[in-house]
């Protein structure tokens, strides 16, 4: 099974296994995540920089629920974003780049 990811921003789209990390998959995909030094010095995948944020326009009940480490970073802000490399695709959804 495979879903479909959307960058409305870039307008691209590619598809994803079940279950794929959103991170994973973009770098995969040469989709530009980090903008300037954030190319070098971003956490791995490890929720603490943040740096891999994107805007979900659709289908943010088809990743993963949010982990703590990514529930601290968010803290109090309400928008409808999600570290990429916390969430899991188990649906087809339409996300922009956070910056």
């Amino acid at each position: 099974m495979s879903w479909r990811v959307t960058f409305t921003d870039l307008e691209r789209s590619f598809e994803v296994p079940d279950n794929a990390n959103l991170r994973e998959a973009c770098l995969r995909e040469q989709i530009p995540l980090y903008r300037s030094l954030a190319r070098v010095t971003n956490c791995g995948g490890r929720a603490r920089c943040g740096t891999c944020r994107v805007t979900v326009e659709s289908g943010a009940d088809q990743l993963s629920d949010p982990t703590p480490p990514e529930r601290a970073r968010k803290g109090d802000d309400e928008r409808p974003c999600r570290l990429a490399c916390q969430a899991n695709v188990r649906g087809d959804v339409e996300v922009r780049r956070g910056w």
